[in-house]
């Protein structure tokens, strides 16, 4: 598998498993302690903040929206499909393109493609961790994420 290949690959894992993760969201457990929604929503800020700058521009936003689990679902959606247009027609040699960027707090670095979407692919699996703590916590069932659990479901 190419390098490209095994970054859409662990895209796609992040993606259902977000998902999964903002299933286990009741409610109930959303009225008793925003932080799950408020880490999901910080995930996908992060995505879309990440694809501006891998586009060109270097957003000094904060990655901390306060959005609602509604925001946070329509976002991810919005997300999910720019990111889709962002992959089509990539190859391996793209990856070793230098991005420069601003981070949030107007900090300048350079860093290869590749590290960016290394960084995006794992960067979910701390803050859905923290999802499933709460969940739990609050008296909930947190969400199975493993990715053998997503390879186990999707076509080989």
């Amino acid at each position: 598998m190419s390098s490209i290949s095994l970054l859409r690959e662990l895209f796609a894992y992040d993606e259902w498993a977000f998902a999964k993760s903002l299933e286990s969201i009741t409610p109930e457990i959303d009225a008793g302690n925003p932080r799950p929604r408020l880490w999901l929503a910080h995930c996908i800020e992060a995505r879309q903040i990440w694809l501006e700058r891998l586009l060109g521009t270097s957003p000094t936003r904060s990655p901390f929206p306060e959005w609602s689990m509604a925001e946070v679902a329509s976002t991810a959606v919005k997300c999910h499909a720019a990111w889709a247009s962002f992959w089509e027609g990539r190859t391996d040699a793209d990856l070793s393109q230098v991005i420069a960027y601003r981070n949030s707090r107007g900090e300048f670095f350079e860093r290869p493609m590749q590290d960016i979407l290394t960084q995006l692919a794992m960067h979910g699996q701390h803050h859905r961790g923290q999802v499933a703590t709460a969940v739990r916590e609050a008296g909930g069932k947190p969400a199975a994420t493993d990715y053998i659990l997503y390879a186990n479901e999707r076509p080989a």
